[in-house]
């Protein structure tokens, strides 16, 4: 009597249990033709040399990401270049400070008029400038940036400063000393603006206000290179001193400001925030 009560019992369990498989076999051929359907998808695209796009998967060819590639190759070519072209003018300024190079005779009558200034103009100018490029590569380690970016702040500040009254004594056309003496203000209020943005946590406001400055700082690198360039031709110098000591630092500016993304500000840290007691 139990046996056949307990085969009673069984008996419905395995119908549930075919019926289950049953229902099973139809999901299983959907997902069969999903997954053929996408093999085929797949292959098609490798057929094409169609890559999937991440952005809205729209087709992507190979030759984009040759182009892509290209770019950013170029890119780093350019950093490279202007970074040796910055630390050679830095160092060529310290060696130049300290009397291991000699001054050209127009930096000689100039260091007699401001002796001692401008040899402080052109130490810390050029250490300034040696240690910017590393403030600019290192964004991403926050407590090595900041000990370069105070350092290459302070010495920027105190070349800076010094250079403007070696400016307004200089030998040059009054257009050019004011050009000099236009790119220091600029470069020392911008820098104060960087200082000041960063102090508030404004992060955005202090890599853009150091972006300009660099910029400027980079005429120096430009007026080098021209000045060489100009020698060698039956230009007038003294006009064409005058030309290149604006559009030195004018135009790597207004390159960078073209270049410069206008993100929102923003907003401090909540722990940065200071309450009133």
């Amino acid at each position: 009597m139990i046996s056949d009560l307990s085969g009673v019992c069984h008996r419905p369990r395995m119908a549930l249990a075919s019926s289950a498989c049953t229902d099973d076999t139809p999901q299983a051929s959907n997902d069969r033709t999903t997954m053929q359907h996408a093999t085929k998808t797949l292959a098609r695209r490798r057929s094409t040399n169609f890559l999937p796009n991440p952005e809205g998967m729209r087709p992507f060819s190979a030759d984009a990401w040759l182009r892509r590639d290209a770019k950013r190759l170029l890119r780093l070519c350019l950093i490279v270049g202007a970074v040796a072209l910055v630390w050679a003018t830095g160092a060529t300024a310290l060696a130049e400070a300290f009397g291991a190079l000699d001054l050209p005779y127009q930096l000689v009558l100039l260091d007699q008029r401001l002796p001692g200034i401008f040899r402080i103009h052109m130490a810390a100018s050029g250490l300034g400038l040696i240690l910017l490029p590393c403030v600019l590569l290192l964004r991403r380690q926050p407590a090595a940036h900041r000990i370069f970016g105070r350092a290459s702040a302070s010495s920027l500040f105190i070349g800076v400063a010094a250079g403007l009254p070696t400016a307004v004594m200089s030998g040059a056309l009054p257009l050019a000393r004011l050009g000099f003496l236009a790119q220091g203000i600029l470069c020392l209020v911008l820098l104060a603006q960087a200082i000041a943005a960063i102090s508030k946590r404004r992060v955005d406001d202090h890599e853009r206000a150091m972006l300009r400055v660099s910029a400027i700082l980079f005429g120096v690198v430009v007026l080098r290179l021209a000045v060489v360039v100009v020698s060698g031709t039956e230009i007038r110098f003294d006009i064409a001193y005058a030309i290149i000591a604006w559009l030195s630092w004018l135009a790597p500016l207004l390159i960078v400001q073209r270049s410069i993304p206008m993100r929102p500000m923003r907003r401090p840290a909540a722990h940065s925030q200071t309450v009133a007691p």
